[in-house]
């Protein structure tokens, strides 16, 4: 008997890159099949620039295999324009996205200097 909270093997994340210096290019793009709250499958697409905050879209599935075939056609249509898988760690993702590992956006934690008192 399986729990909701075993390994679910229908889970992927691929994350690729298109990096061109000449063109002033540096942009990400991740791939992944998550389970849903309902128990449908969702594939989660999220792209941008590297280092900024990205966009992030969402396509439903009931079953995961439909998920897994459209994740195949996206991942084929972006090798088409270049990009190329990067073998990440989880913290180097969220660098990437521009998250902290504290889950708050970069720009949250720049140095103020303290004041002084007159």
């Amino acid at each position: 008997m399986s729990s909701p909270h075993s390994v679910d093997l229908g889970r992927v994340h691929i994350v690729l890159e298109r990096i061109d210096p000449a063109k002033n290019m540096a942009r990400f793009y991740v791939l992944s099949v998550e389970q849903t709250l309902f128990g449908n499958s969702a594939l989660v697409r999220e792209w941008g620039r590297i280092g900024r905050p990205g966009r992030r879209r969402s396509e439903f599935f009931d079953q995961v295999a439909d998920a897994h075939v459209a994740l195949d056609t996206w991942l084929a249509r972006k090798r088409r324009r270049g990009y190329v898988q990067r073998r990440t760690r989880p913290l180097e993702y969220l660098r990437i996205c521009g998250i902290t590992e504290y889950g708050a956006p970069q720009w949250w934690f720049v140095a103020i200097p303290p004041r002084r008192r007159p």
